[in-house]
């Protein structure tokens, strides 16, 4: 029987503050996780020019690369990998992923004012084709080492079982509590309450109720006023599964999200019928 090749966490390096900012969680994550990394770069006209890339931009993005992952496996005992290629960011990390069977993505955005570089808005767009799941951070978001506990919101979402498994995923393999953030409207949110806690103890992870007078439509959007980036690790989030029109005029919510004022990262599960979840 052929054995399965340990998954991989892909880090997006944009060679810039962000691309740093995705590496830090990379290694920590990696770390903790057990898992393999994968860091890829895309050159195309946003990528960095003189001074950075110079003539021979494939043979410079190489050098950098092959320096730093020793870099990072001398000085983290972790085992990485690297690639390149030329072409649209939108398309070139979820092909990779789907190659190599990445376990998730680790990406950084960018500011409003920083328009050549990867956005929350851009972003979105990436992950919504994906069957796995982008852990979205800020350049300037709080460093791993501080979350203590997983921000888990709960609706009414049908698909908050795929949440669920990636919740108990994090909270099992890196030992934190969850956080279940509920709205006012309990009646409407007590299946998928009671199937979260259900399965949260069959693994025993510790996890705690935080009731609000919320409305489960602003759930997610309390839950980030509410979040600690002292304490919390990341918030979990289902991405939009049926686009309105407002949604296309005005952006969609987890666009919002990802670029909160707290910085505090999101890992967006994309609902799909063949989404991966991964085994605990």
């Amino acid at each position: 029987m052929k054995q399965r090749k340990d998954q991989e966490i892909l880090v997006y390096d944009d060679f810039t503050q962000a691309g740093k900012k995705a590496l830090e969680w990379g290694i920590f994550l990696s770390k903790n996780l057990k898992k393999q990394l994968f860091i890829l770069h895309v050159i195309n006209e946003n990528s960095p020019n003189s001074g950075e890339y110079g003539k021979d931009k494939f043979s410079n993005a190489n050098n950098r690369l092959e320096k730093l992952c020793t870099e990072i496996e001398q000085e983290h005992q972790v085992k990485v990998a690297y690639a390149y290629e030329e072409g649209c960011t939108c398309t070139i990390i979820n092909s990779n992923a789907e190659k190599r069977d990445s376990l998730f993505v680790i990406a950084a955005i960018h500011g409003l004012n920083e328009i050549q570089y990867l956005s929350g808005k851009s972003l979105i767009k990436i992950v919504r084709k994906a069957r796995i799941p982008y852990l979205v951070l800020h350049k300037e978001s709080p460093a791993p080492e501080l979350g203590k506990s997983f921000l888990f919101p709960i609706s009414m979402q049908k698909e908050m079982k795929q949440k669920v498994g990636w919740a108990t995923f994090f909270a099992f393999r890196m030992k934190i509590d969850i956080e279940l953030f509920l709205p006012k409207e309990r009646e409407d949110i007590a299946n998928n309450l009671q199937f979260a806690k259900k399965f949260f103890s069959s693994y025993e992870l510790d996890y705690k109720e935080i009731f609000t007078n919320t409305s489960q439509f602003k759930i997610n959007t309390e839950a980030i006023k509410y979040a600690d980036t002292s304490r919390v690790l990341m918030m979990c989030v289902i991405t939009t599964l049926n686009v309105s029109l407002i949604d296309r005029i005005i952006g969609l919510p987890e666009s919002r999200l990802c670029s909160n004022s707290k910085r505090l990262p999101i890992l967006l599960v994309n609902p799909r019928k063949d989404l991966y979840v991964p085994c605990v």
